[in-house]
């Protein structure tokens, strides 16, 4: 660990810039088909099979972004060519008749005939909604950062080894984070075995998110005592809302 006087040091901006090179340029190329891209948490491949769950919530997200994307000032996706009309007209129906093929029960020959034409654009970043502007001066509430000072004490005297808070979020903060969860295209299906879990993404997927980055570095500069080693990983899940109760 490190002592207060000596914190790791965070280069965010360089991570950011890396980690978007990574992303549009080796991991996730969109347009370019018949690459096989990864998740880094479980391996998933995004041009061999697919998850009806994942091609459902797609679609739902794509239609999200086609009603919310111009009233938020955006002129389209990602792409200069992967424009609103381009969505609504071309690719939303191509999600939909997969999804149907799928709900039909169609053969694996029909359903992969279907799920080819998504080749190239499914698990790729069309859209990433990322920022939050900088006039904000603190991501984490006021409240909240009393309780876990509280917290803080008693974690390093072994009263407690976790600590819970509502509210954690300022309320700009939470709806700039809301927006960015919706709209960015940066999601995983669940992994075998944990059908619970709708969808999944980290920090190398496309989770290098502006606000959740200022979290860590506030909560760091905030609890320097408690949180000593340097950031290494986001994680977010989208759960089933009719899903058991999260483990």
């Amino acid at each position: 660990s490190f002592p207060p006087s000596n914190p790791p040091m965070e280069k965010h901006e360089q991570l950011t810039r890396f980690l978007e090179f990574m992303l549009h340029k080796i991991r996730r190329p969109l347009w370019r088909k018949g690459l096989v891209t990864l998740s880094m948490i479980d391996g998933a491949v995004d041009n061999s099979v697919f998850n009806i769950w994942k091609v459902h919530h797609d679609a739902s997200q794509l239609e999200f972004i086609a009603n919310e994307g111009p009233k938020r000032g955006l002129t389209g996706l990602r792409a200069s060519n992967a424009s609103f009309e381009w969505l609504l007209k071309d690719l939303l129906p191509t999600y939909i008749a997969l999804f149907n093929s799928a709900s039909r029960g169609d053969s694996r020959e029909q359903m992969l005939e279907a799920f080819a034409e998504l080749d190239g654009v499914y698990n790729r970043p069309l859209l990433e909604v990322l920022g939050l502007g900088s006039e904000v001066q603190t991501v984490i509430s006021e409240d909240a950062l009393n309780a876990l000072a509280d917290a803080e004490v008693e974690v390093l005297d072994g009263r407690r080894s976790v600590a819970v808070t509502d509210g954690f979020l300022e309320g700009a903060t939470w709806r700039a984070l809301q927006w960015e969860l919706q709209a960015s295209t940066v999601w995983f299906g669940s992994p075998t075995g944990r059908e619970h879990i709708l969808l999944h993404t980290t920090l190398v997927d496309g989770l290098h998110s502006p606000v959740l980055l200022r979290v860590a570095r506030e909560l760091r500069r905030r609890l320097p005592r408690l949180i000593a080693s340097p950031l290494r990983e986001i994680v977010a899940r989208k759960y089933h809302t009719t899903a058991r109760d999260n483990p």
